[in-house]
């Protein structure tokens, strides 16, 4: 980006002085765990930053407070955020007075506290065009000149090759920066001296700019236009922040656009680092899609009643978006969706129970005496109404009447006999029943082993032992 604005009149550069300068804004979550103790339907946001002049708008309209200046001399920038009706919320960090914009997404719930840095870096500026535009201005004062320099770049690095000191740099009444020298022609000699300025935007590449003789009363005015722009850390910038904000894929093809063809003339040599992050960002992209992937998979098999799948694809989608989370802890919606994931996790262990075990031969065992597993047994569960028994003289609760259109299939067991299933908790008048059968169906004539869970209780490794040859006779 080009800090200043140039046109071109009749041979000459004129300025427009719009003080932009090239920065680059960097944001990273520091703490994500803090408790806000203000009221109900409340979270806080603190922004901390050494630069005293930030600005903040947030999408919604959530107002943020002016800077209070800590005893590290760091600022710190707050947003009481309301979360009554909304959690997530658009950030938009400028730095007045420049290009500089970064948009971060946040997804916070009532009385959480997150803490982010923000660091604002200017972009290494270099110089462009150094044009006189005025050669001849009548200077009023006798035996001297002054020569005069215009720019929108107040730390442009100016000095005179014969010694002379600066005055400057100052805002003119256009808010131009303005650096100012004058020379001393009291005597023949003096008139004779070859002048010239020597100018630097970062204090290591100068560029001399002749001014030849200069004559008593006689004075010149130079434009200079300093360059703060970069091919190549635009891009990064821009890939930076797509991945904050969770656009994995976005970053991705950033970094793979710059780093594999020439569009940026002034690429680095040492690609090395911006090549992981190409990685990292490739690897995160992906885990991104299986997270979504498996979430929709649990939904549906949540719509279908088939809960055991269910939850296990949500457990998937949950360790996925925790992947992600330990490279971007402030993903919006890896936090959003994991405190999805808790509240299902919660109102499942209210409306179920987990059963979970073996499923063995009741005849072969390995040479350890251990029960051989048996693949692919159908966990079916039927519901009934409640009924009771006597045991040792005391009724007890026990399955009815079965409920009809309530039968269905839960799962089956792995190659290695082993089972988990979630079955609904019984209740005042329904008893529920595990089938353990090779009939996908269960009809009536079904060989089976039968299972009743406790009411408000989990159970652990079950070892349901089956006879191969009924299962067999069942198939054949």
């Amino acid at each position: 980006m080009n800090t200043i604005t140039k046109v071109y009149v009749a041979g000459l550069l004129l300025l427009i002085a719009i003080p932009f300068y090239g920065q680059d804004i960097k944001v990273t979550p520091t703490d994500l765990t803090k408790t806000y103790q203000g009221p109900k339907n409340e979270a806080q946001v603190d922004f901390v930053s050494a630069h005293p002049a930030l600005k903040f708008r947030e999408n919604n309209g959530e107002e943020t407070q002016a800077p209070q200046k800590r005893e590290d001399g760091k600022y710190v920038y707050t947003c009481i955020c309301h979360v009554e009706n909304r959690n997530k919320f658009v950030f938009n960090i400028i730095v007045q007075g420049a290009t500089a914009e970064m948009s971060l997404q946040v997804y916070i719930e009532e009385h959480q506290h997150y803490i982010y840095n923000i660091d604002v870096a200017e972009i290494h500026a270099t110089l462009g065009d150094i044009k006189m535009v005025k050669p001849n201005v009548i200077i009023p004062t006798e035996n001297t000149s002054i020569v005069t320099v215009t720019t929108d770049y107040n730390k442009l690095i100016v000095e005179s090759i014969t010694g002379e000191k600066v005055d400057g740099p100052k805002l003119n009444n256009n808010g131009a920066v303005i650096y100012e020298f004058t020379f001393n022609l009291s005597t023949p000699e003096s008139r004779q001296i070859q002048r010239g300025l020597k100018f630097s935007a970062d204090g290591i590449d100068f560029k001399t700019f002749d001014l030849g003789t200069l004559s008593p009363k006689g004075g010149k005015e130079i434009a200079v236009v300093v360059l703060q722009s970069s091919c190549y850390q635009s891009n990064i910038n821009r890939a930076q922040q797509s991945f904050i904000n969770g656009l994995y894929a976005e970053a991705y093809y950033i970094y793979k656009k710059i780093i594999e063809t020439d569009e940026c003339e002034d690429k680095p040599s040492d690609l090395s680092e911006d090549k992981k992050r190409l990685e990292k960002m490739n690897d995160l992209g992906k885990v991104l899609q299986h997270a979504r992937k498996c979430y929709e998979k649990a939904e549906s098999f949540k719509n279908d009643g088939v809960m055991d799948s269910c939850r296990y694809y949500h457990d998937e989608a949950y360790k996925y978006r925790n992947y992600i989370l330990k490279n971007n802890s402030s993903d919006a919606y890896c936090l959003e969706y994991n405190r999805i994931y808790q509240t299902f996790i919660r109102q499942e262990a209210l409306r179920t129970v987990t059963v979970s075990g073996k499923t063995v031969n009741n005849v072969r065992m390995d040479v350890n005496g251990n029960h051989l597993p048996v693949e692919g047994v159908y966990i079916v569960l039927s519901a009934h109404k409640r009924d009771t028994k006597k045991v040792n003289g005391v009724e007890v609760p026990s399955p009815g009447d079965e409920i009809e259109g309530e039968r269905r299939v839960l799962g089956q067991s792995a190659a290695d006999g082993s089972f988990s299933v979630f079955v609904p908790r019984n209740n005042k008048k329904t008893i529920y029943v595990l089938h353990f059968t090779a009939d996908k169906n269960f009809s009536p004539k079904s060989y089976s082993i039968d299972f009743t869970p406790k009411d408000d209780k989990n159970t652990k490794d079950l070892i349901i032992k089956l006879t191969p040859k009924k299962l067999n006779d069942y198939n054949n």
